[in-house]
């Protein structure tokens, strides 16, 4: 009986480990999905914003991805995702155009752009011959002296010395509004050297790993590497400080920011920085770059329209989704209909204002009651008085 049981356990463990391998290769092999698309001449270099149901990006910063030209299939592009992708935009134009939001559903799409918010999405296969292979790719950031001019990247595998642009200096980097340069290599790279002024500064050869790299560079042999975004300290004369009152049911308020056109966000993920109380005013402050904002509250839930700001301390009334009011000098009197505290405290005001009144009225018939009661008596006592000095 024991050998049965043994016999049995370990198939029972044989055939756990069988469908726990299928279903990791199954979910291996669903790791991706192709977006292709179509879109109208005038649309140039086209590009893919894509997010999570949860609003994760896939992207740093819009207009997102830019896509690859089908070679195949003419007037066809295309671009991987993660699976976990479940709507998408497409935008063109440096992002100026766009459809609206498109759906996944998690699968490969072809989608078909004919103007501006218009699209057709369909799962079937739109384009001939079998579907390109995705080339894993990792992005190289690097923020660089302010005196390296037009910083480029050369990036190549070792030992064999493949190489992933044609000729020196190689790809010139793409600037984003927080200072940041960037772009994309394959992942089979794994060294690379940033360089200006045309290649007349350099950093010397970095040694990387196959995923997103930021290098901060303070010199030629002075770089430093991190595999997650570190903290450029801003210097205080280059942040500006929101401030915000927002409806009292909005839970959480926080903040939304970053730069347009470009995209760059302030932020990693929505709904972005909660915001702290300073006195009445909720504030937090970001960099001198931010052009643009979103006020939220219940964790996104809800939320104002894009705001468009200038480079000052500004202070934002919000009295509901779409109204808002933007100062650049602190007002005076906030706005009572979304200041439920204020409200309170006005109200308290008024009562006590009123009990004031009615305490006054009251003691001036008191008082009045009082005089007119000694008057009657001194009358009295003198009439009284009077009619004795008489006898």
């Amino acid at each position: 009986m024991k050998k049965s049981i043994k016999k049995i356990t370990t198939l029972t463990l044989a055939i756990i480990f069988i469908m726990t391998l299928t279903l990791n290769i199954a979910m291996a092999a669903e790791e991706n999905i192709i977006i292709y698309i179509e879109v109208p001449e005038e649309w140039n270099e086209p590009s893919l914003w894509a997010w999570s149901e949860d609003g994760t990006n896939a992207y740093d910063a819009w207009p997102g991805e830019k896509l690859i030209k089908d070679t195949t299939n003419e007037g066809w592009y295309y671009q991987y995702v993660p699976s976990w992708v479940s709507s998408v935009i497409v935008n063109a134009n440096e992002g100026t155009v766009q459809t609206t939001e498109l759906k996944t559903e998690s699968k490969d799409i072809w989608v078909v752009v004919t103007g501006p918010e218009e699209a057709d999405v369909s799962h079937d296969q739109m384009t001939e011959g079998a579907l390109p292979e995705g080339v894993e790719m990792i992005t190289v950031n690097a923020y660089v002296p302010d005196e390296w001019a037009m910083p480029h990247l050369w990036a190549w595998s070792a030992p064999d010395g493949t190489n992933a642009f044609a000729n020196w200096p190689g790809q010139e980097l793409e600037q984003s509004a927080d200072g940041w340069y960037s772009f994309k290599v394959p992942a089979w790279v794994n060294s690379v050297i940033v360089n200006g002024n045309l290649g007349e500064v350099q950093t010397t050869d970095v040694s990387i790993e196959a995923k997103d790299v930021w290098l901060v560079i303070e010199g030629s042999e002075d770089i430093s590497v991190s595999y997650e975004k570190p903290v450029i300290e801003t210097p205080a004369d280059e942040m500006i400080t929101i401030h915000a009152k927002t409806p009292s049911d909005w839970i959480l308020p926080s903040l939304w920011a970053w730069s347009a056109p470009d995209g760059t966000n302030v932020f990693p993920n929505w709904p972005g920085q909660e915001l702290e109380l300073d006195g009445e005013w909720y504030a937090f402050s970001v960099p001198k770059w931010v052009n643009s904002i979103i006020l939220n509250g219940n964790v996104g839930a809800v939320q104002t329209s894009d705001i468009s700001i200038e480079a000052k301390d500004v202070w934002v009334i919000v009295t509901d989704s779409e109204t808002y009011e933007v100062f650049y000098e602190a007002p005076e009197v906030g706005s009572k209909e979304n200041d439920s505290t204020e409200i309170e405290s006005t109200n308290d005001k008024e009562t006590n204002l009123e009990e004031t009144k009615e305490e006054k009225s009251n003691t001036a018939v008191y008082i009045f009651i009082g005089v007119l009661v000694v008057a009657l008596l001194g009358s009295g006592f003198y009439i009284q008085n009077k009619k004795k000095s008489d006898k």
